[in-house]
């Protein structure tokens, strides 16, 4: 009986901290979005979600259809923008993530197709005393 209620107990427990990193997560991902300047000419949605440990940012051009032109614009943007890793200053909102996620990938959906512009890693900032030895 005493192995049954351990059991159970434990797997309260798993679930209860399985749900407080979800909704950890949810909130950290609410808080990026809301960091992230809005589009006053409204020509421009960015989205951002997360699967397990990845940040997804989904940029959305109003009203572009799929196009090889627009691919490559918005191909060459994302691109430029990931040329380099993003390296998360302590003193950055961002950094509310280092125990959750891990990489991130950039979208763009277009009014018929998603496109997968392509997936790096997230560089959180070193510790002082970690750094130091």
């Amino acid at each position: 009986m005493k192995n049954i209620l351990l059991i159970a107990s434990t797997a309260l427990l798993s679930l209860y901290l399985f749900n407080s990193c979800k909704s950890q997560k949810r909130l950290f991902i609410e808080e990026l979005q809301n960091e992230i300047p809005k589009d006053e000419e409204e020509k421009v949605n960015v989205n951002v979600m997360h699967k397990g440990s990845t940040i997804i940012f989904e940029i959305e051009p109003i009203g572009v259809e799929y196009s090889y032109t627009s691919v490559k614009m918005f191909e060459l943007l994302a691109n430029a923008i990931m040329s380099n890793n993003i390296s998360i200053g302590k003193d950055s909102a961002l950094y509310g993530g280092i125990d959750h996620f891990d990489n991130y990938k950039v979208f763009v959906k277009f009014t018929d197709k998603k496109i997968f512009i392509g997936e790096r890693p997230l560089t959180y900032e070193a510790e002082l005393s970690t750094a130091i030895n």
